[in-house]
C-alpha cells in the first residue's frame, strides 16, 4: 500500500496544486477553458497515438482486456435503466442521464496518469486499450441516454449520434494509433508525438484540480451519494470480477480496476448541460467523485494487486 500511495502522492498533489491556483484566480477562467481544450484536442491524443503505435499489442491479452471493460460498461449501463424503467422512473428524465453518466464514464486521462505512474510503458498500453474501447462506448450510451430521455429528448437522430461518437478525438486517437501500429511510423513522428504527449498529464491533473467545485460538493444529496458508490465501488468491484471470470491478472487485472476506479468524466457536466441533461447535478456527482477518490482508488488498486 505504501508504494501505491508513493506512486500516486504526486498526482494528488498536482491536482491539488491546480485547484490552489484557481482559487487564486490564477491566469482567469479562460486559461483553464484554454488548457482543458489543449490537452483534450491535442496533448491527450498524441499520447495515445504514441503508446498504441509501438505497443506490443500481440504479447497482452487485448482481447479478453478490452471484453472485461467493455462488459461492465454495459452491465452498469443496461442494470441501470432496467431499475429506473421497473421502479416507474422515480427520478426525473434529466436526472438520470446525468445519474447514469456518473457511473458508467470514467476520467480517462486520470486512469492513464494513474496506470503510467504505477507500470510505465506496459500500464499505458493496457490503459490505452481502455480508453480504445470504453471511451466510444460510454460516449454511445450517454448520448443514447440524453437523446430519449433527456431536455428536448428525439432532437438527435441515429446518424447525428454515431458521428458524435466517432468524432471523439480520443476515440480517432485510438483508431490512428492501432493503424500505425499495423503499419509503422518514422522514427521522427514517434518522437514529435512524445514530446506532446509527456505534457498532457501534469497540465491535465492541474485543470481538474483547478475545476474542483467545493460548493456543489456541499450541496450533495442522496443521488450524488449513490451515483459515487455505484462508480468508485460497485464499477471496480464488477469489473474485478469480469477480470477473475476473463482469467486476467498481474498488471492486465489492476490496469482494468484503474479505469473502473477513477471518478466520473469532467466532461460529463458539459456534455450534460449542452444535451438536456441534469447539469447542476452533474456538477455535484464530478465534485463528489474527484473527492472521494482520494481513498477509493489506492484501496482497489491494492485489492488488484493483492488479490490471488
Amino acid at each position: 500500500m505504501i508504494t501505491i500511495l508513493e506512486a500516486l502522492a504526486p498526482l494528488f498533489l498536482i491536482t491539488a496544486l491546480g485547484y490552489g491556483l484557481a482559487q487564486m484566480r490564477f491566469g482567469g477562467e479562460a486559461l483553464w477553458r484554454a488548457l482543458d481544450n489543449l490537452v483534450f484536442y491535442v496533448l491527450f491524443p498524441a499520447l495515445l497515438v504514441k503508446t498504441l503505435m509501438r505497443a506490443d499489442l500481440h504479447n497482452v491479452p487485448a482481447a479478453d482486456y478490452v471484453f472485461v471493460s467493455v462488459a461492465s460498461v454495459t452491465i452498469m449501463a443496461g442494470a441501470l435503466l432496467a431499475g429506473w424503467l421497473s421502479f416507474g422512473r422515480p427520478i426525473s428524465g434529466p436526472a438520470f442521464t446525468s445519474f447514469l453518466q456518473g457511473a458508467i464514464r470514467f476520467q480517462s486521462i486520470v486512469s492513464v496518469a494513474v496506470a503510467s505512474a504505477l507500470f510505465g510503458e506496459r500500464g499505458l498500453t493496457f490503459a490505452a486499450l481502455t480508453v480504445a474501447s470504453v471511451v466510444p462506448t460510454v460516449q454511445l450510451y450517454s448520448v443514447l441516454a440524453l437523446s430519449v430521455f433527456g431536455e428536448g429528448a428525439g432532437e438527435m437522430k441515429l446518424g447525428q449520434i454515431l458521428r458524435r461518437v466517432a468524432s471523439n478525438p480520443l476515440f480517432l486517437a485510438c483508431v490512428v494509433g492501432l493503424i500505425l501500429n499495423g503499419t509503422g511510423a518514422p522514427d521522427f513522428a514517434f518522437q514529435t508525438l512524445s514530446l506532446l504527449g509527456s505534457a498532457s498529464i501534469g497540465l491535465t491533473l492541474l485543470s481538474v484540480g483547478a475545476g474542483f467545485n467545493m460548493g456543489a460538493a456541499r450541496a450533495a444529496m442522496n443521488l450524488v451519494a449513490a451515483s459515487t458508490v455505484l462508480r468508485l465501488i460497485l464499477m471496480p468491484l464488477l469489473v474485478f470480477g469480469l477480470a477473475w471470470v476473463a482469467g486476467l491478472s498481474g498488471i492486465a487485472r489492476t490496469a482494468a480496476v484503474i479505469g473502473a476506479a477513477v471518478p466520473t468524466a469532467a466532461s460529463a457536466y458539459t456534455t450534460a448541460r449542452i444535451m438536456g441533461g441534469d447539469a447542476p447535478l452533474m456538477a455535484q456527482i464530478v465534485t463528489v467523485q474527484s473527492i472521494a477518490s482520494i481513498a477509493t482508488l489506492p484501496l482497489f488498486i491494492w485489492l488488484a494487486q493483492n488479490a490471488p
